[in-house]
């Protein structure tokens, strides 16, 4: 019981915390248009639309506005997976770019292995979100503990960037 209400001052805690997040997101989205970057776009798009229908989930978790916010939240998370698939799938591309124009140059040789290096590594985190997206939103569920082990490694991995390199 405890463990449920701690899990819910942290849920709206992150709420809390991404007040005005979606505004960050409309410069990047603009910017994408102007450029023909169509999944920048829906990336953008999607990443927008979830703040937003989380910003008025928090509204009623907050009884503000009289309504039950679980499956408003269920709504916005169907579209914060939608946009990790996006991402997913931008990474996957990005991957191929970078494998394929592999040159036989030993200095830029190294220096695209540490990037496909690094590709692979966003591609496994996005797999991972993507799989704890399915989840958490409803879409296809499957045993929490995976959807906890999934968040837990891209929780550790954002986190992880936040530090500066030694």
């Amino acid at each position: 019981e405890k463990a449920v209400a701690l899990q819910g001052a942290f849920a709206t805690a992150r709420r809390t915390d991404r007040i005005g997040k979606e505004l960050n997101s409309i410069p990047a989205l603009v910017k994408a248009l102007k450029t023909d970057d169509w999944p920048e776009v829906a990336h953008k798009v999607a990443l927008t639309t979830f703040l937003m229908i989380d910003r008025y989930a928090w509204l009623c978790q907050s009884k503000l506005i009289k309504q039950d916010h679980k499956p408003i939240i269920k709504r916005a998370l169907k579209f914060l997976t939608l946009s990790w698939t996006i991402m997913l799938l931008r990474h996957i591309r990005g991957y191929l770019k970078l494998s394929s124009s592999l040159t036989n140059d030993a200095a830029s040789a190294q220096k695209a292995e540490a990037e496909i290096t690094a590709k692979k590594w966003e591609i496994f985190k996005h797999i991972l979100c993507v799989v704890q997206g399915v989840h958490i939103s409803g879409m296809y569920e499957h045993h929490d503990m995976l959807a906890g082990v999934c968040g837990m490694y891209t929780s550790f991995d954002d986190a992880m960037k936040q530090y500066p390199k030694a």
